[in-house]
C-alpha cells in the first residue's frame, strides 16, 4: 500500500495552529497506517469536477482531501482546511495521470467559450498574438500540458499573463512554459524536465501506483516511507528542499554520468541543494556498493561555507550515509593532501607575501608598476606553471591588455625569478603552487585517498591548479566529478577553462533556471549590476541568465541615493528586524563605520566576521561585508552600495575591465541575499 502527501498539504499543515498541528500529526500517522482503517470516514464532496476525491475529518473545524481512487492500493493527502474552504478547493480541481510523462498532475480546469466558425479569421489572429505560437498543441502536450488547458495556454500572450495563470496550471507544466516564452527549444525544454525528446515507444502507465513514482511527481508528492522521516518532516515543514526537487533538479541529482559534469544557474536556483542532494545520493551508492570505505568529498572554496554545508548534510542523511561523506574547503583539502606525502614547505600569507614582492621588485628600472608584475605572475606564469624565460616568451597573455616589448621580457622574467627565490629561501610556498605540486605528488607517488567522487560547490571561485588537483585526486570514471557553479557570482579573481585542467564536460552541461530565493523584482534589479558585461561559462564559452527567473513577487527595491547617516538610521528603523535583516558593505571599514553610527543610535547589531557562524541565539542587525555574505540569506538586505571599493585597481586593460567584473559580480551576489526586500544606499 503507497500513501503520499502533496507539498501543497505540507504548505496547508505549515499554516494551522500548532494545537490543530498535533491533531493532523495524529490524522496522518493513523492513515499511514491504513487507509482503510474504520476509524478514518470518508465523505463524498458533492460538485467535485474529480470523482475520487474524498474528504476526511481531521477535528471538528479542519478536513483532508484524499485522492482515493476505486481500485489500486495508493492514497494521496492533497490539502487541508476548514470544511468550507477544503470543499470549495476540491470542488474545483482535477486530478490525473500524465499520459506524457507520467507525473501526477493536480490543476484547476478552465471552461473555454466556444469559438463560432465565422470567427476563424479572429482566432487565427488571436492564435498568431499568442505567447506560445511558435508551438505545435502537440508540442505543448508533450512539454506536460494537459489536452484540456491547450485551448486556456493559447490566450496567454505575455509573462505577466503567464505568471498570472500559475494557480491554475500544474507545477511541472508551468516551468516548461515559461521556458518556452523565455525561448528555449522543446528538445531543451524536455530534456531539462528529465523526459525523451522522442514520443516513447510504449505508453506511460496511467495507474496511480505508478505515477507517484515518476520523478516529476516526487517534485510535488512525498511517498510516505520511513515513519522518522515523516515526522522529521512534519516537525519541520519548511524545510521540504529535503524531499521535494524539481524534476531538472532530480535528474541531475539520481543519474549515472559517464563522466565529470557542469552545473551552472543564477543565484537562488539551488545549486548548493542539488550538491548536497548529489552527495547523499553518492554515498547511498557507495553504502551500498563499496565495502573498501570510499567516500564521497564535498568541497567548496571557503572554511564558512564549508561549515554550513556540513551541518545541512548532517540533516539531510542518515549518521550512516553522512559517515561516506567528507566535508572540507578546498584550502586544507590542499594542505592535508601535503602533509600526507609529508610536505615541508609553509603557506605564504598575504602579509608576507606583500614583504616578498616589495623586495623582488627594489631593483625593478621599468616603467611598469608592482601591480603588473603580481597580476602577470597570477594570471600568466602561476596557471601555466612557466619555469623559465623561453616558455614566459611563448606564454598565453589572453586578456592581458599591457603589451610587451620583447626587448623587455628578460628583465621582467628576472623580476619573477627574484620572488621565486625569496619564496623558496624563506620555505613558503603560495596555494596555486601548493595545488600544482599536490597534483604532482599523487602522480609520482600514487593516490592512496578513500575519495571515490567529488561534489565541488561555488565551482566559479576555485582557479585552474584547484582543478588540476581535483583531477588528481578523483580517479577518472563514472560519476566522478559533480560540479556546481555561477560565473556571474564570482567574487574572488579565479577564471577557468575546465578542458585545459583534464576536465572534459562536453555532453554534460546542464543549466537551473528557477530562482526559489529572491522576488522577481529583486532579481531584476540585481541582474542589471551585470548589464553589458561578458561572462563566462567556466570552460572558455559565454553564459548568460537567459531564462532565469524568480517564482516569488513583492515590492520594488527602494533606492535612497546619496544617503544621509540619519537617512541609513530611519530606514534601518522602518525596515530592519532582528535576526533576519543584514546591513551588506563593500569593505571592514565601512561595517565598522556602520556598527559605530548603529551603536550611537541604540540600534542593535552582530559584526559577522570572515570565519564567524551566524549564531541565531544572538539578536540584531547583522552586518557584513559582500565577501563574507556569500551563501548566507536574509528577509531584508540593506546594501551600502558606495563607491568605496577593496579591489585593487590596475594600469592593465585586461585587469581593469575584470575591476568591473568583480565589482558589479559582488553587488549581485549582495543583493540576491535577499527574499523578500531590497534597500540600496546608493551614491
Amino acid at each position: 500500500m503507497k500513501v503520499a502527501i502533496s507539498l501543497d498539504f505540507f504548505d496547508c499543515y505549515a499554516k494551522v495552529s500548532r494545537s490543530t498541528q498535533a491533531k493532523a500529526r495524529d490524522f496522518i500517522q493513523k492513515f499511514k497506517a491504513n487507509p482503510m482503517s474504520p476509524g478514518i470516514n470518508y465523505e463524498r464532496i458533492e460538485g467535485a469536477k474529480e470523482k475520487n476525491l474524498r474528504s476526511c475529518r481531521v477535528d471538528q473545524e479542519m478536513r483532508a482531501i484524499v485522492l482515493s481512487p476505486e481500485s489500486g492500493d495508493a492514497y494521496v493527502l492533497l490539502w487541508m482546511d476548514r470544511h468550507e474552504e477544503a470543499y470549495r478547493w476540491a470542488c474545483n480541481k482535477r486530478v490525473v495521470v500524465n499520459p506524457e510523462n507520467g507525473s501526477l498532475q493536480v490543476y484547476e480546469p478552465v471552461d473555454m467559450p466556444a469559438i463560432p466558425t465565422a470567427a476563424s479569421d479572429e482566432q487565427r489572429r488571436s492564435e498568431a498574438t499568442s505567447l506560445f505560437s511558435s508551438f505545435r498543441d502537440r508540442d505543448l502536450v508533450r512539454m506536460g500540458v494537459p489536452s484540456d488547458l491547450v485551448p486556456f495556454v493559447r490566450t496567454l500572450r505575455n509573462d505577466i499573463e503567464l505568471e498570472a495563470a500559475e494557480s491554475r496550471l500544474p507545477r511541472d507544466s508551468f516551468s516548461a512554459l515559461f521556458m518556452g516564452a523565455a525561448g528555449y527549444t522543446l528538445e531543451e525544454i524536455i530534456r531539462d524536465l528529465s523526459s525523451t525528446v522522442e514520443p516513447a515507444p510504449t505508453p506511460v502507465a496511467q495507474d496511480l501506483a505508478s505515477a507517484l513514482e515518476s520523478p516529476i511527481s516526487r517534485q510535488n508528492f512525498y511517498l510516505v516511507g520511513d515513519d522518522m522521516e515523516l515526522l522529521s518532516m512534519l516537525d519541520a515543514p519548511l524545510e521540504k528542499w529535503r524531499v521535494f526537487l524539481h524534476p531538472a533538479q532530480r535528474s541531475l541529482v539520481e543519474r549515472s554520468w559517464n563522466g565529470p559534469v557542469r552545473v551552472l544557474g543564477g543565484a537562488g536556483t539551488g545549486k548548493t541543494v542539488v550538491a548536497m542532494h548529489r552527495a547523499r545520493y553518492l554515498a547511498q551508492l557507495l553504502q551500498r556498493e563499496d565495502r573498501s570505505g570510499g567516500r564521497v568529498l564535498f568541497t567548496t572554496f571557503t572554511k564558512i561555507l564549508s561549515r554550513d554545508i556540513e551541518e545541512n548534510l548532517k540533516r539531510l542523511c542518515t549518521p550512516e550515509v553522512f559517515h561516506r561523506i567528507h566535508v572540507i574547503n578546498i584550502d586544507k583539502l590542499v594542505l592535508d593532501t601535503l602533509r600526507r606525502f609529508d610536505f615541508r614547505k609553509d603557506l605564504v600569507w598575504h602579509d608576507q607575501q606583500a614583504e616578498l614582492w616589495s623586495k623582488a621588485l627594489e631593483e625593478n628600472v621599468m616603467d611598469l608598476p608592482g601591480q603588473f608584475f603580481k597580476e602577470e605572475w597570477r594570471l600568466v606564469i602561476q596557471p601555466q606553471q612557466i619555469q623559465d624565460l623561453e616558455s614566459y616568451k611563448t606564454a598565453n597573455r589572453t586578456g592581458r591588455g599591457t603589451r610587451i616589448d620583447r626587448k623587455l621580457l628578460g628583465d621582467i622574467w628576472s623580476v619573477f625569478e627574484r620572488y621565486r627565490g625569496l619564496l623558496r629561501d624563506a620555505n613558503l610556498i603560495e596555494m596555486p603552487d601548493a595545488m600544482l605540486e599536490a597534483a604532482k605528488l599523487l602522480e609520482l607517488r600514487g593516490n592512496d585517498s578513500s575519495y571515490r567522487y567529488a561534489v565541488i560547490d561555488e565551482a566559479q571561485d576555485m582557479g585552474s591548479a584547484a582543478y588540476v588537483f581535483l583531477r588528481k585526486l578523483i580517479p577518472a570514471g563514472v560519476n566522478d566529478l559533480f560540479i556546481v557553479g555561477d560565473a556571474h557570482q564570482r567574487i574572488y579573481r579565479n577564471r577557468v577553462v575546465l578542458s585545459r585542467c583534464g576536465i572534459d564536460i562536453i555532453g554534460r552541461s546542464r543549466r537551473l533556471f528557477v530562482n526559489y530565493r529572491t522576488t522577481d523584482e529583486i532579481r531584476r534589479y540585481a541582474g542589471s549590476y551585470l548589464k553589458g558585461l561578458d561572462v563566462d561559462d567556466l570552460n572558455g564559452g559565454q553564459d548568460s541568465l537567459r531564462g532565469y527567473r524568480a517564482l516569488l513577487h513583492g515590492d520594488e527595491p527602494l533606492v535612497i541615493s546619496q544617503p544621509s547617516d540619519a537617512d541609513i538610521v530611519a530606514t534601518i528603523r522602518r525596515f530592519a528586524s532582528e535576526k533576519t535583516s543584514c546591513l551588506v558593505a563593500p569593505t571592514n571599514a565601512e561595517v565598522a563605520r556602520i556598527h559605530s553610527l548603529c551603536g550611537s543610535n541604540n540600534i542593535a547589531t552582530l559584526v559577522l566576521g570572515s570565519d564567524q557562524v551566524d549564531d541565531q541565539s544572538k539578536g540584531g542587525l547583522r552586518l557584513a561585508t559582500m565577501h563574507r555574505v556569500k551563501g548566507l540569506e536574509f528577509d531584508t538586505i540593506f546594501l551600502l552600495d558606495s563607491a568605496t571599493s577593496s579591489i585593487e585597481t590596475s594600469l592593465d586593460p585586461g585587469e581593469k575591465k575584470e575591476d568591473v567584473y568583480q565589482k558589479a559580480a559582488l553587488r549581485f551576489v549582495a543583493a540576491t541575499r535577499a527574499k523578500k526586500m531590497l534597500v540600496v544606499f546608493g551614491e
